[in-house]
């Protein structure tokens, strides 16, 4: 009873080949001489290293793979994080270069002014001979029109 009741795997071996003990009806495996159950108990030296080593050889092959296939991954999304952020660098100098150029055209020491105050942006807002006021970096300069040549819109 306390053999059938017991939670580990049990071996019956008596040695007596002939004969059947009550140990051999309830054991998990039944040998017909201790040696063979020793044997049965202990797995080969040789086939566990044998084991052993394609197991290693097995995680050392599956990490190597995972591994070169997470540098692959990883070279992937550096290419594409590169080429998004020059994009983004060059949308925004894009961006910059144009405010800069509206800002340029608004600034105070570019503008022309006629004898009213008006701001003259274009070749069509002169005539000859018409006096203006030129804004320069250190004051103002009174000029006269002398002639009208078309510009690129045209004027």
């Amino acid at each position: 009873r306390a053999l059938a009741a017991a939670s580990v795997p049990t071996i019956s071996a008596v040695g007596h080949e002939t004969d059947i003990s009550l140990t051999d009806l309830v054991a998990d495996v039944r040998a017909p001489t201790p040696s063979v159950a020793a044997e049965a108990a202990l797995p080969d030296r040789g086939e566990v290293v044998g084991m052993t080593t394609a197991l290693a050889q097995r995680l050392a092959s599956g990490l190597s793979s995972h591994t070169t296939l997470g540098r692959e991954r990883l070279a992937r999304t550096t290419d594409r994080l590169t080429g998004a952020m020059s994009n983004l660098v060059e949308n925004r100098k894009a961006v910059l270069h144009r405010l800069g150029v509206q800002l340029d055209a608004l600034s105070p020491l570019k503008v022309a002014r006629d004898v009213t105050g008006r701001v003259l942006k274009q070749t069509g807002d002169f005539t000859p001979g018409m006096d203006f006021r030129l804004t320069v970096s250190d004051g103002e300069v009174a000029a006269r029109s002398v002639t009208k040549e078309p510009g690129n819109n045209g004027g």
